[in-house]
């Protein structure tokens, strides 16, 4: 299955959930509701994937435009490095470096609740890339299934929870999706400041 038959396929989906949310309660709805599992089931069978693995989850599928957003620009920023060829500490100071553009990467035109959603969707489309970049393709694996990405909503529980509200919890949730995991880092002797902006962070990358 081709890139654009991918997205094509996702996009199906979010239009049939869109539609069943339109239409509760209607005598269509359990019909509905078999046309969207029968998508997500052929999405898994020609890919291998479930959509929480591309960085989407069901609850998710009405923001598929900043999820398609995001998924476009990671992929630009993956231009020149091969899937499958790097390091653990090489894919993980890509992965840091583009962490650190984020910020720059959002539409200041828009709320800052929506610009929280695109960072959150930046972050999961750059955790997926930064695996398939790996070299290490069972660690990779293991990453996917023991350390998946949060859906939308859980996010903003989780933040909510701590306490966090009003443009404060917008704001945490775009600051959380610049940070790196300092266990990470260390267990991989990488740090923060190999990827400032003044550092030449690919000095550290062919090091």
């Amino acid at each position: 299955m081709s890139s654009n038959d991918l997205q094509d396929l996702i996009l199906e989906i979010a239009k049939k959930i869109f539609e069943l949310k339109v239409k509760a309660y209607s005598p269509e709805l359990n019909r509905d509701k078999q046309i969207i599992y029968a998508l997500c089931d052929k999405l898994l069978e020609d890919t291998g994937h479930e959509l929480g693995s591309l960085g989407i989850y069901i609850c998710d599928i009405n923001q598929y435009e900043y999820f398609k957003r995001a998924h476009d620009l990671i992929e630009f920023l993956s231009r020149g490095f091969e899937s499958y060829t790097l390091s653990d500490k090489q894919a993980r100071l890509w992965y840091m470096k583009q962490e650190t553009m984020i910020r720059d990467l959002l539409d200041s035109r828009l709320s800052l609740r929506l610009q929280a959603v695109q960072a959150f969707y930046l972050r999961n489309c750059l955790r997926i890339k930064a695996r398939e970049l790996m070299k290490n393709q069972h660690l990779a694996k293991i990453l996917m299934e023991t350390e998946e990405n949060f859906n939308w909503d859980g996010i903003v529980k989780h933040y909510k929870n701590k306490g966090y509200k009003g443009n404060a919890l917008w704001e945490k949730i775009i600051e959380s999706s610049m940070k790196s995991r300092s266990k990470v880092n260390k267990f991989l002797h990488v740090s923060e400041w190999m990827v400032y902006p003044s550092q030449n962070w690919l000095e550290y990358y062919y090091n």
